[in-house]
Order: C-alpha cells, then structure tokens, then sequence
C-alpha cells in the first residue's frame, strides 16, 4: 500500500492474487488497474511489495510473489506491465524461481532499486543474495549478502537504500547488516540487545531520516530502534517503544508503527522520538490480524493500515 507522491488522493493497494488497485478519493472507491498488457500476470501472484516511482510519474514496480514471480514494472500508471528479471537474464541463473520477496527504491535515485528474494540462491552465489539495479531494471547485478551464516533465504528480509553504494538488509530474527560497496562487503550492525528489523518487506517508500532529529528508525521485535547518527551506519534500541513492530511510517509530526501478529499500534512524536504511546486499533479488527504495512497521507492528514485478512483502514489524525 502506497500513497501517491504525486497526487496525495491516490492510494495504491496490491492484493493477493487480484492484481493492483487504485483509489483517487483517499480510498472511499477503488478501481483494478492492470487491466492491459501482462495484467494477468499480477494476478497470478500477491502484490506483497510495491515502489511508485516518485520522480517519474506513471512508473510502478510490483512483485507477484509465489505466481508469475520476478519484478514487474509498469510506466503508464499500472495498466501494462513488463517483466524486469526475463528468464535466462543474471536474476534467474542466481535464482531460478525469482521469488522476489520486496524491492526497495533510493529516494536521491529511482531507477536505483534493491530486489530481495524469498528463494535460496544457487552457487557460485551465498543461499542469500539480492539483486541491484542501476537502470530501472533494465540490468541487473547479483551479490551474496554475507555474514550471517545462513542456509537458505531470511523471511520478509530486505533492503533499506542509505546511498548509491549503501543500504541495509533487514532480517526478523538474525540481525541487520550493512554494505557500503554494493553488496561485495557486509558488516553485521544490529545493535545490542536486538536482533533485526521486522521491516523488510513492508517499508512501501523510500527510506528516509526524521526530518527532527536527521536519524533513520526501524521498527524490530521489541519495538523501534534508531540510527546513531544521519549516516545509518550505527544503530541502538529506543526503551519501551511499544514492543513487537512490524508497520512504521512517519507522517505530519509523528511516527507511527503496529505489529502484523495483533491489533497492536503506537505512536511518537518526531521531536519526542523515545516517548511511545498506544494508539486505539480499528474497533472491528480481530485481534490478531495485525497491520505489516502503514501509510500516510500528509495532505489529508491520512493514516492507513492494511491489515491482510484484516482489511484496509484510514484514520484521520487531525
């Protein structure tokens, strides 16, 4: 789920096995856009991570995750879609199934992503690596995340892009980790007492600083933690910030994160970062169908949850 950064009425929500969507009233109405070329091929898979392009208007990326896999990029606003990782390109030699579990976006350069996958990578690869595009997809290199010791892929793993050559991978339970070179080098930086970010998946934009304090947050199994300083590189928990997190968006003067596991939400604000609250759940939502994705509307002063089986919620914060 996505709010538009062109036009803050629109809201994008993938599904799962129903393709891409499109409200342009704050979501009160919603429309199916991958009606045209490949259009079927969202269908045949779960629209699970999601980068609108901020620069160029129109251009969309969306997994199809466990169906037509890979990474699908539309540039006429979601309504003809192209294949990005074609069989027999470097992606499907790492990764044969192209499960591509999230993509994350460079806010400074969007046709810099960061693909992540749900499928272990074969030799002479590390069982996980991840792909970097330059182009917009256009081409792709293939690196090794190294370090943690792993046999197979990382659950909702992903990449957080810091820099031109920097970004983070996120893991739920085995640490967070930090290239500086592209994906040649990896140093373990999971502050202590952590044990990663449960955000790898579900962070929709690109990732950004409190504009309060210039640190960059991440929500983990005991709630928020932040950056040392603005380079991202070093980092430490926040106390008793709300405990398990998955969701986390920051929007007008707040923060804001909720677990995937229960109807659990809290909030902070910008220029109080280490002092979290509890935020009343929607009133009809089961207890344990839990919000992975958060979005913000600043214009309308929106906050959006999606909740899988849960459903899609708004509250107006203001």
């Amino acid at each position: 789920m996505v709010v538009d950064p062109f036009d803050a009425s629109v809201v994008w929500a993938g599904t799962g096995r129903a393709g891409l969507y499109k409200s342009t009233d704050c979501g009160s109405t919603w429309e199916k856009t991958n009606k045209g070329t490949n259009g079927a091929q969202l269908d045949a898979g779960g629209v699970g991570s999601l980068a609108v392009d901020h620069v160029n208007k129109g251009v969309i990326y969306a997994t199809s995750f466990q169906g037509a896999n890979g990474l699908w990029k539309s540039v006429n606003g979601g309504v003809d879609w192209e294949q990005t990782m074609p069989p027999g390109g470097p992606v499907s030699k790492a990764v044969p199934g192209q499960v591509v579990n999230s993509i994350a976006m460079d806010f400074d350069n969007p046709y810099h992503l960061v693909a992540s996958f749900h499928e272990a990578c074969v030799l002479p690869f590390e069982p996980v690596c991840e792909a970097e595009t330059i182009d917009g997809g256009i081409t792709w290199t293939v690196t090794s995340v190294k370090g943690g010791g792993w046999t197979s892929w990382v659950p909702y793993a992903g990449a957080f892009i810091l820099g031109q050559t920097k970004w983070l991978f996120g893991t739920y339970e085995t640490g967070l980790w930090l290239t500086t070179d592209s994906g040649h080098s990896w140093t373990d930086v999971t502050p202590t007492g952590g044990n990663g970010s449960l955000a790898g998946k579900t962070i929709s934009l690109p990732f950004l600083r409190n504009p309060s304090d210039q640190r960059y947050y991440l929500p983990w199994a005991g709630g928020v933690m932040r950056s040392t300083d603005s380079t991202g590189e070093r980092w430490e928990l926040i106390p008793d910030s709300g405990g398990r997190s998955v969701g986390f968006v920051m929007g007008d003067q707040y923060m804001y994160s909720a677990d995937q596991w229960s109807s659990t939400y809290h909030v902070a604000a910008l220029n109080e970062p280490a002092t979290w609250s509890p935020l009343a759940p929607p009133a009809d939502l089961p207890s344990d169908q839990g919000a992975p994705y958060l979005a913000y509307d600043p214009v309308h002063h929106v906050l959006y949850s999606s909740n899988f089986a849960g459903g899609l919620w708004r509250l107006k914060t203001q």
